[in-house]
């Protein structure tokens, strides 16, 4: 609840008519909020997105751009004031991502924010494999993402592309929206603890290619039927 995206999400479920949940645990979700009486389980739209661009992206965006090589770097995204605002936080994630770069190059597009305060941090840390990158378009970061190694980050929706990619995920906080990712070893919490970032690292599973909690790709079809059947004439 210290999230306005959270209360935003409350109050706009409270008003809608028709809600459309990503997930099973979602819609089991809106049941606690009592707000479930016109909600239905049509997939992720994300996962719509990801379905889409991602054959554009490796189409389009070359890896030599970066000059690193499929499956052979790591990715991270820092942006949360939870973390950016706090130097005891963003020292821990430094030290992990120090440790993770003695073994192969990270790359950092770094957040307005983050790009104010992270420059000292790192270099008291010791990053010399890290690679701090300006904001990307989306295409080279989709590509990025699907061809990473593994992912670092504390952003929801970059935990979720990367389940979407079967890309291993390192989660830079305590909790997640995204419960399924977790339950499947396809992401794991691990902080802000620098020990425990590297040791996630190190131990990461390969995603399950058989699991799928968000739909087939094709959410906004679903939904469109949905409202056309309910509203359409």
């Amino acid at each position: 609840m210290l999230m306005p995206e959270e209360i935003n999400r409350i109050m706009t479920d409270a008003i809608a008519s028709e809600l459309f949940c990503p997930s099973d645990i979602a819609y089991q979700n809106l049941k606690l909020d009592q707000t479930f009486q016109a909600a239905h389980i049509v997939g992720d739209v994300m996962y719509d997105v990801a379905r889409i661009f991602s054959p554009l992206a490796k189409e389009r965006i070359n890896l030599e751009e970066w000059g690193v090589l499929e499956k052979q770097y790591a990715l991270c995204t820092v942006h949360r004031a939870e973390n950016v605002g706090d130097d005891k936080k963003l020292e821990g994630i430094c030290k992990g991502l120090a440790k993770i770069a003695q073994q192969m190059p990270i790359l950092f597009p770094v957040h307005p924010r983050t790009a104010k305060v992270i420059r000292p941090i790192l270099d008291v840390c010791g990053g010399q494999n890290i690679h701090i990158l300006e904001p990307l378009p989306f295409l080279s970061m989709t590509r990025l993402l699907m061809s990473a190694s593994g992912v670092l980050t504390d952003s929801g929706g970059v935990q979720k592309e990367a389940f979407f990619h079967r890309v291993p995920c390192i989660t830079l906080r305590n909790e997640t929206e995204w419960l399924e990712t977790v339950s499947c070893g396809a992401n794991f919490l691990a902080g802000t603890d620098g020990h425990l970032i590297a040791e996630a690292w190190n131990q990461r599973d390969p995603v399950p290619e058989d699991y799928f909690p968000y739909g087939n790709g094709y959410a906004s079809d679903k939904i469109i039927e949905i409202l056309d059947l309910k509203y359409g004439n």
